[in-house]
């Protein structure tokens, strides 16, 4: 979670899968975009999976118009037109190895 002055502006999580942490959930308040928040949420994380020295790699399922961000923060897109788990929502799959 991530906060400012008392109020929730971030949140999300993660959880392995065997050797494969997997990011959940990771939004951020949309007033709050473009300031840097989203990457100094995703980077605290990262920072956490990277202390168990038996993950690998990360994945995190997004929608097409999220991906270029999990991009510019060295993941690879994997899969294309992934099925949703909300309406069927097409999503990408990326994946960063260490």
């Amino acid at each position: 979670m991530v906060e400012d002055e008392g109020a929730v502006i971030g949140c999300g999580g993660w959880y392995l899968d065997g050797a494969v942490a997997v990011l959940s959930w990771g939004m951020v308040r949309r007033s709050r975009h473009r300031e840097g928040v989203g990457r100094l949420f995703l980077n605290e994380r990262l920072k956490m999976i990277r202390q168990n020295e038996h993950v690998k790699s990360v994945r995190v399922r997004t929608t097409p118009s999220v991906q270029g961000f999990f991009l510019r923060a060295g993941f690879k897109v994997v899969a294309e037109s992934v099925t949703g788990v909300v309406d069927e929502m097409p999503l990408v799959e990326l994946i960063l190895t260490f």
